[in-house]
């Protein structure tokens, strides 16, 4: 059986498991809730604008814009896990499904059910692979690209002429700090679901399975054309 390294109800904190079984045991629906509270809500709260402050005193200070795709790097790593917990799935769609669910129906907030899928196409996968957001052209010729900005009022706005280029390009502008902040209100509102009853247990039941995806300690034999490499590794500790 897999160890699991695991949130742990006793201390708060994150601790290492003798197995899956033993982790699941100790998990109930209010410890879903701490750790959705106080770990990766708390994560973004106390990072990102920590982060963007001081990303915007280096542009006082130089004139450089810096620091965009540290800080979406850290969003879009925790919507991606989100939606592990919520669909104890790893597909990318889950992600979209769960921005698209717990924000998509807030006041104000439907943009996220029109481009967050685009988004997340874009920044996700462009940043997480690559070293810049991916663009997409439209069926009638209309380049759609990205666009980062430091002001909360941009986020999720269109800009349909990007410097100056004319009808044939749109970007629709995202803010991360803004993206951090909608992230929170979408933990506060799906860990309020684990208060309903006819949800609980299929959300716990997602949640454990989500969860595992992270803790799992792996073994070398999971591994294919790295195994050599990490062993290596793991014999010079």
């Amino acid at each position: 059986m897999a160890k699991v390294w695991g949130f742990d109800r006793q201390t708060g904190d994150m601790s290492l498991f003798s197995s899956e079984a033993a982790w699941e045991a100790q998990v109930d629906e209010k410890v879903a809730q701490r750790y959705l509270r106080d770990h990766l809500r708390a994560q973004l709260t106390r990072e990102i604008p920590t982060a963007a402050r001081a990303y915007d005193q280096y542009y006082m200070d130089t004139g450089v814009g810096t620091g965009f795709w540290t800080l979406l790097r850290s969003v879009f790593g925790t919507i991606t896990f989100l939606g592990a917990l919520h669909s104890g799935e790893k597909e990318p769609f889950h992600a979209v499904v769960f921005v698209e669910k717990y924000l998509g129906d807030l006041p104000g907030k439907d943009a996220y059910k029109k481009f967050f899928a685009l988004l997340y196409s874009q920044y996700r996968h462009g940043l997480a692979h690559n070293a810049m957001p991916k663009s997409f052209e439209r069926a009638d010729g209309l380049v759609v690209g990205w666009h980062t900005s430091n002001i909360l009022e941009r986020h999720l706005t269109i800009d349909r002429t990007p410097g100056g280029k004319g009808p044939n390009q749109a970007n629709v502008v995202l803010c991360p700090e803004a993206l951090s902040q909608d992230v929170c209100l979408a933990i506060d509102e799906y860990s309020r679901d684990f208060d309903v009853q006819v949800e609980r247990m299929r959300l716990l039941a997602n949640f454990k399975k989500g969860f595992l995806m992270m803790g799992e300690i792996f073994t070398i034999d999971r591994l294919d054309s790295m195994r050599t490499r990490v062993k290596a590794s793991l014999d010079a500790l």
